[in-house]
């Protein structure tokens, strides 16, 4: 005869189970942000113009020195010199030469060989400071000096020229705007903030002298 059991069921005693419980989901581990990074939440189309305009910058300055070469070989000079001269300038008690490496973004070695070829052509002179006799300073000669005079008085109406498709009011901004990129981007090299360090260090890759001449390396052009 079968045995009737009572509805709703009633609490029967589970049969023991012989497996294991399942372990509990654990959530993903997200390693920490370093303290000195903020974190940064962009778009996809944001980091696409955020390359473009990169590379706009890239392709313009390789123009720019393109179409500058000329203005500057009329005065026996390239881009670098003139740069030199112009920082030289602001220093009337001589500029240490480490400095003038800093503000070109280099070692101090490396710009020794720039150093004295324009020493050779007259342009600066070097001297021991007054007051630590280790430092080295620079400061343009007369010839250095007038050198400069004569570019400048041209110089700012081709520059002009060059920028002849773009107003006022436009060059103003472009200015304003390129100032605070530099401004920014200094902070970060200068501190090892920079996003580009985030993920680690990266193999140095070797740039053969073809690719020296594209990109504008200063070593390239300091002859």
């Amino acid at each position: 005869m079968t045995e009737l059991r009572p509805w709703p069921p009633q609490d029967y005693p589970e049969p023991e189970s012989t497996s294991q419980p399942a372990d509990p989901v654990q959530p993903e581990q997200i390693p920490p942000t370093p303290a000195n990074i903020q974190p940064v939440i962009v778009s996809m189309h944001t980091n696409a113009e955020a390359s473009d305009v990169v590379a706009n910058l890239q392709h313009t300055a390789h123009l720019l020195r393109t179409a500058m070469a000329p203005h500057f070989a009329e005065f026996g000079l390239n881009d670098i010199r003139f740069t030199v001269l112009t920082i030289l300038q602001d220093w009337e008690e001589g500029c240490p030469q480490t400095e003038l490496a800093d503000l070109l973004g280099q070692s101090e070695s490396s710009i020794s060989t720039l150093v004295e070829r324009m020493r050779n052509s007259g342009l600066l002179y070097r001297m021991r400071s007054r007051t630590d006799r280790r430092k080295r300073l620079l400061k343009l000669t007369t010839a250095g000096q007038e050198m400069l005079q004569r570019i400048m008085q041209c110089h700012g109406r081709r520059m002009r020229a060059l920028l002849q498709d773009i107003s006022d009011e436009e060059i103003a901004q472009l200015s304003s705007t390129l100032k605070a990129l530099v401004t920014g981007l200094s902070r970060q090299l200068e501190s090892g903030n920079s996003y580009l360090q985030v993920a680690g260090s990266v193999e140095s890759i070797a740039i053969t002298p073809e690719e020296s001449n594209v990109t504008g390396q200063w070593q390239s052009r300091a002859a």
